[in-house]
This record gives structure tokens, C-alpha cells and sequence, in this order.
């Protein structure tokens, strides 16, 4: 865990200097830019990743060959490629802002791809592997792009760099040491991939409708309030991205554990393993309002300069986003090893519908904090359902397994 840990949290950090070095060299209205790309290239990572690491992990029935998870995240991030051109053509933002989101968009694949690989990692529990492509990728990309903009002032330059640093790190480690471990041969049998697909379907559209729901009121923040009011946004966004990054240190090494009781029926260890991941969860999310009430001014000016100051007040509602952002994680989570893909499905479905109906209001009547609102009513009310429809599935699991 520790490596997961030092790898996961080293890549964050370097993602989340870009924000910064991006805001410090270029300004406000290219750290918006930079939010826009980020905003729909998130969406399409889902597609591209298919959400299928946590049933990759979870497969411990070896119900597909790693040669058919390989092939399949081949066609998924190139069918994702496709939509992308495809939503760009016929968009209305201007040609800065296409190339940015599609230049960043192949940033992404390539994280897309590795994702598979690490999949690989995980079920071996090799996370010291994991650990090492975190951190050469995290760093490279991230010295490069503030190279390439310190200098030459382009943000498309700047995310080629990254992709071509992505990619070197994934041939000289990722790939590498995966083929010391296992079989890394594509397989393009059309019918096993396509039942992987198929199985998966359920966790990608789950995934895509809380993705979607986070992202729409950033998108709404842009065409209401403007690219630099969106960049002041994700500038004070960015530190607090650390409190959901900490749910994913928790979280994803305790997969398989989750898995291994579920499949035990062992539902009593089940339950109280969330309930320590929920309350891990909380005591960072405190830990990091407590930081934001002493620190929150200073720290923010010594990154972005006083320009940052009036978004101040935003920091506080951002931590509980982003805490209420780690709990949807882990209540995914463990739906998708119980395979309770209704509960899934219906609170995306819940999440995206609130973000649709009251970001335009809440953004018109309350500004950049109501984007904030949005988002933690969409969390509280996913979450909410998640546990509900898990709770009910585990129950009647424990029923039959008396009955």
C-alpha cells in the first residue's frame, strides 16, 4: 500500500503543477483553457479506460486472459480518439481551445492504455512497479510541459511534450517490466472481447454519468462566467484534488481484499472495512478544512499571487467536494465487486440529471460557488443511493446464503 501510496500521490501532485504552472506563466484565461481540456478529456478517459480496472482487478475467476484485456483497451481508445474529432468538428469553441482539448485528449489515451497494464500490477500486487511509472511520468511530463511553456509559451507544444514523455516512460517501464510478468500480447478474438465489453457496459456508463455530473458545472461556469473565471476556479480547485486523492490511496489496494471477502460472503468484514475506509476518507477531509481555515489565503497567494485572493472563500466548499468525490469512489467501488450495476447506473443517472437542472441557476444566482453547491448536492445524493441499493443487494445476498 505504501507504494501505491508514494507513486499515486507523486503523479497528483506533478498533474496538479501544471494548473499552477500554467496560471503562473500563461495566466487565468489559459489555466481556463487548460480546465476546459481537462474537463472533456476526463469524460473521454472513461470511454477510453472503459472502467474496467476495478472488474480487471476484482477478475480473480481469470474469467478473460490479459491477451483479450489488452486488446479490448486497444479498440476502446481508438473508438475514443474517433469521438473526440468527431464532438470537435462539430463544436462551437474556438480553434484554441479544439486543439488544446485534442492534443491533451492523447495525453490521456496513453494514460488510458497503462491503465490496462497497471491492472496487470495490481492483481500481482506489484504496486512498487506502479509506484515507479507514477513518479517517472509524473515528473517528466510535468518538467517538460513547464519547460516547453516557460519557453516557448504554447500550451499545444506543451502537451505534446507530455504525450511523448507518457509514451517513452510506457515503453521503457510499463511495458517492460509487464512482459517479465505475464503474456503482453494483444488478443483480437472479436466475441471474448465483445463480452468483456458488454460485461463491463454497466461500469462505463456508470462511471461516464459521475464523471459527467462533476464535470457540467465547470462547463456552465465556462460559457456563464468565462474562461478566466473557470481558470480562477480550477487554480483554487487544484490543492484540493489531494483530499480525493487520498480515498484512491485507500481505496484501490483494498480492491481485491473487498473482493476476497465478498466472494468468502464474509459481508460482516465487508462492512466494517468501508466503514475504515469512510472514516479515513473524513479525517482527511478535516484535516484539510482545518488547513484551508489557517492557511488557505497564504498558501493560495504564495501559488497564484494576489489575483487569487477574492476566490479565497471558495477553498473550504471545494474540500468537502472533493471528500464527498473519494466516498462516491469507494461506493463505486464496491458496487462494481458486488456487481450491483442498478444501483450504479441509477445514481449516475441522479447525478447527472441534478447538475443539469440547477448549475445554470445556481451559477447565475451564487457565481463560482454555486458550482460548488451543484456538485455537493449531485455527491451527497449518488452516494446516498449507492449504499442504499448495495445494502439492499447484500441483505438479500445474506438471505439466500441462510435460506
Amino acid at each position: 500500500m505504501i507504494f501505491n501510496t508514494i507513486g499515486t500521490l507523486t503523479y497528483l501532485i506533478c498533474q496538479w503543477l501544471n494548473t499552477f504552472i500554467v496560471a503562473r506563466i500563461s495566466g487565468f484565461e489559459a489555466a481556463g483553457i487548460f480546465a476546459l481540456a481537462l474537463s472533456y478529456t476526463n469524460m473521454l478517459y472513461i470511454l477510453a479506460s472503459y472502467s474496467m480496472r476495478g472488474y480487471q482487478v476484482s477478475d480473480t475467476s481469470l474469467s478473460y486472459t490479459t491477451g483479450i484485456y489488452l486488446g479490448s483497451r486497444i479498440a476502446t481508445v481508438a473508438i475514443t480518439l474517433g469521438i473526440c474529432v468527431v464532438i470537435l468538428l462539430f463544436s462551437s469553441y474556438d480553434e484554441m481551445q479544439k486543439h488544446a482539448i485534442l492534443l491533451y485528449t492523447a495525453f490521456r489515451l496513453i494514460e488510458a492504455f497503462v491503465d490496462v497494464i497497471y491492472g496487470i500490477f495490481y492483481k500481482l500486487q506489484r504496486t512498487d512497479i506502479i509506484c515507479i511509472s507514477f513518479v517517472f511520468r509524473g515528473i517528466g511530463s510535468t518538467a517538460v510541459f513547464g519547460l516547453i511553456l516557460h519557453f516557448l509559451d504554447s500550451l499545444h507544444l506543451a502537451f505534446i511534450s507530455m504525450t511523448i514523455c507518457s509514451i517513452l516512460v510506457m515503453i521503457a517501464i510499463d511495458l517492460f517490466q509487464a512482459n517479465k510478468l505475464d503474456t503482453i500480447k494483444p488478443s483480437f478474438k472479436k466475441n471474448q472481447i465483445k463480452g468483456l465489453l458488454v460485461t463491463c457496459f454497466p461500469l462505463v456508463v456508470c462511471s461516464f454519468l459521475a464523471v459527467l455530473s462533476s464535470i457540467v458545472p465547470r462547463l456552465f461556469i465556462e460559457r456563464i462566467l468565462g474562461s478566466e473565471q473557470l481558470g480562477f476556479f480550477a487554480s483554487v480547485s487544484a490543492p484540493t484534488l489531494i483530499v480525493q486523492a487520498a480515498a484512491g490511496f485507500v481505496v484501490v489496494p483494498l480492491v481485491v481484499v473487498f473482493a476476497r471477502y465478498y466472494m468468502k460472503k464474509q459481508y460482516k468484514r465487508f462492512t466494517v472495512l468501508f466503514m475504515k475506509c469512510t472514516l479515513s476518507i473524513c479525517a482527511f477531509a478535516s484535516l484539510g478544512i482545518i488547513g484551508a481555515y489557517f492557511l488557505g489565503e497564504v498558501g493560495l497567494t504564495f501559488l497564484f499571487g494576489e489575483e487569487i485572493i477574492p476566490y479565497e472563500y471558495l477553498l473550504a466548499p471545494m474540500i468537502i467536494t472533493s471528500a464527498l468525490a473519494g466516498m462516491q469512489i469507494l461506493a463505486s467501488q464496491t458496487s462494481t465487486i458486488i456487481r450491483d450495476f442498478r444501483g450504479l447506473i441509477i445514481s449516475g443517472v441522479v447525478g447527472v440529471i441534478i447538475s443539469f437542472l440547477f448549475s445554470p441557476y445556481f451559477i447565475e444566482k451564487q457565481g463560482l460557488n454555486g458550482g460548488n453547491n451543484v456538485a455537493i448536492i449531485s455527491l451527497l445524493l449518488q452516494i446516498l443511493a449507492l449504499i442504499l441499493f448495495a445494502l439492499l443487494k447484500l441483505r438479500k445476498e445474506r438471505s439466500n446464503s441462510f435460506g
